[in-house]
């Protein structure tokens, strides 16, 4: 397969954070360059780098809408804990 397991749930954590940092206020943004970074660290082809991108932005939509649902808001501590873990800009 393109990625394997490993890879592919580092993926969907990436999109997730990305998702929590939208509910947080924070800059969705922020998950895509942790992303970038993942998969340069990883020395991804083309191929791959286009398939973990595609399942990052489709996951981070879902989890987009589990949390616009939910009806609840983010956690000072959960925006401060995301805050320090997501890069701030592109390096």
């Amino acid at each position: 397969p393109p990625l394997s397991t490993a890879d592919t749930r580092q993926v969907l954590v990436y999109g997730i954070k990305g998702a929590l940092a939208w509910w947080c206020g924070l800059d969705e943004g922020r998950s895509t360059v942790a992303l970038g970074e993942f998969l340069q660290e990883r020395d991804f082809n083309a191929r791959q780098t286009a398939l973990a991108s595609a399942m990052h932005g489709t996951f981070m939509r879902m989890q987009k809408a589990v949390f616009d649902t939910s009806g609840k808001t983010c956690e000072a501590e959960t925006k401060a804990e995301l805050d320090e873990s997501l890069p701030n800009g592109v390096k």
